[in-house]
């Protein structure tokens, strides 16, 4: 039976020599061969940045150690199943170094990610709303309900027993990109002032009343926060594109 001995993290860690003297500091034994401070950190560099974590790192080495070594002795490699899944495995790393290798040499420029950041601002909401809303199936009753509302009924009461989204909140549907709103909505709420109710409205969904409760330029994360997103896209799709290259290349023809 194999013989793990855990080392004391505590008294490990107090130790007054030089740091490769730690390095080399035995954790544990397993099946009398040593594992090192050095070992667990390669496999797992994050406990150098957290010694809290080194327990956890040096069982998860151990596991790792002994299932392997317990795979090697019931020669589980030649399991159909498992040659499979490994075969499965190579090809989708092999696959994907090639693409990797590809856009290593075709790289995205700069302008290229400048460009489609521009792109989408342009296509960026430019106004948030905050409104709450209520919806009713007829023009008849809606118009009713913009008299109360005019006499001083209050608009969340008045909502809370309509159709509307978020009928339990007072109809609230907070912050709204202008992008998402129905067209015959923003019409309206462009020209409204803080606080008032625009409506009737014929909506898909029936006759609507909103009021508005605030208006905000939408932000926009500057290219620096979005940067590495935008290259990650554009490399994407250079890599569809050069798999495309390779159909000519190979000349696929499907049948139909």
């Amino acid at each position: 039976m194999k013989n793990i001995r855990l080392l004391s993290f505590l008294s490990f860690f107090v130790l007054a020599g030089p740091a490769d003297c730690a390095q080399a500091q035995v954790l544990a034994t397993v099946g009398g061969e040593a594992i090192t401070y050095k070992q667990v950190a390669a496999k797992y560099p994050e406990v150098d940045r957290d010694l809290g974590i080194l327990a956890n790192a040096l069982k998860s080495f151990i596991n790792e150690k002994i299932l392997l070594d317990q795979a090697q002795k019931m020669d589980v490699q030649k399991n159909k199943k498992i040659s499979e899944q490994v075969k499965n495995y190579r090809n989708q790393l092999l696959m994907q170094e090639v693409l990797d290798e590809y856009v290593e040499r075709h790289p995205v420029a700069q302008q290229d990610i400048e460009k489609k950041y521009q792109e989408l601002v342009r296509a960026a909401p430019k106004w948030q709303y905050r409104i709450r809303e209520i919806i009713v199936p007829s023009y008849q009753k809606a118009h009713a309900m913009m008299d109360d509302l005019r006499k001083g009924a209050s608009f969340s009461q008045l909502a809370a027993g309509s159709d509307g989204p978020n009928a339990a909140l007072g109809g609230e549907l907070g912050w709204v990109n202008d992008t998402g709103l129905d067209a015959p909505i923003l019409q309206q709420l462009e020209k409204a002032s803080i606080g008032s109710v625009v409506g009737p409205i014929n909506l898909p969904s029936g006759w609507g009343l909103v009021q508005l409760l605030g208006k905000r330029r939408a932000q926009i994360l500057p290219l620096q926060d979005v940067e590495a997103s935008l290259k990650k896209q554009l490399e994407e799709q250079e890599k569809q594109a050069y798999i495309q290259k390779l159909w000519g290349k190979y000349q696929v023809h499907i049948s139909r």
